[in-house]
């Protein structure tokens, strides 16, 4: 064992320890999905090391880490066959690690929005209001609300959607606005072809219309029920029947 190597104790909490890389497990709610290539990463821990620490939370099994920054890092450093990892070992609850590895991959670019339409709402859904989760991640409470719109959107066309691009962020907070499943699959299906806009224009407009429908129906339905027993129907409105 290297001498570098110092397991971590209640003592050392905060402090740079080396930890054996089959201790440290990836955060099994990263919310970036997706690493990357590893190789170049790996190519230049094989002869630099690791320049920046990584920032682990220890797990419920003595000996065991989870790690909370530096997901990438530990793959590629396990790609280039090392042994052994700088750490610092943190102790914080569920909810202060998911605010953590959002921040953190949002200040490297590394999440797409969805991705943090994702981690957002697990933070809300561990009892976190939506100021909570402003506060933890520094997103304004409006930059929060917006990005859990897009969980409203199929996630694998919103993907394919920005893979052509063509549309802003704004663009896919209307389209969540649509309230038809349907008509927002076919939306992100047309996002950056020519007919979006007139695709988006109609489904604004039968969603009005769906929405005014019920309102009309019982105007009607209560002008129907309040008229007068002996009037009857006319070309331009209402006349009254004789009476016998």
């Amino acid at each position: 064992m290297s001498k570098l190597f110092e397991m971590a104790n209640d003592t050392e909490r905060g402090k740079l320890v080396y930890i054996p890389t089959d201790c440290i497990e990836p955060h099994p709610d990263n919310p970036r999905k997706d690493l990357g290539d590893l190789t170049e990463l790996a190519d230049s821990i094989r002869q630099n090391g690791i320049l920046q620490n990584l920032t682990v939370v220890p797990t419920e099994e003595a000996g065991k880490y989870t790690a909370l920054i530096g997901h990438r890092r530990l793959a590629a450093a396990k790609l280039a066959g090392l042994t052994e990892v700088p750490c610092v070992v943190a102790e914080m609850d569920y909810k202060d690690q998911l605010g953590v590895m959002f921040t953190e991959n949002v200040q490297r670019a590394d999440l797409t929005a969805y991705e943090q339409a994702e981690c957002l709402q697990m933070m809300i859904d561990l009892g976190a209001s939506q100021t909570d989760v402003a506060k933890r991640t520094g997103l304004s409470e409006a930059t929060v609300s917006r990005r859990l719109r897009l969980l409203k959107l199929d996630k694998k066309r919103f993907d394919n959607a920005q893979e052509r691009g063509g549309a802003t962020m704004d663009v896919y907070i209307k389209i969540a606005e649509i309230k038809s499943a349907a008509d927002r699959k076919e939306l992100l299906d047309a996002v950056g072809t020519d007919n979006f806009n007139s695709r988006y224009q109609r489904a604004v407009r039968d969603q009005a219309i769906k929405e005014k429908t019920p309102k009309i129906v019982k105007e009607v339905s209560d002008f129907a029920k309040a008229a007068p027993k002996n009037l009857s129907p006319w070309s331009n409105g209402w006349r009254q029947e004789k009476q016998c």
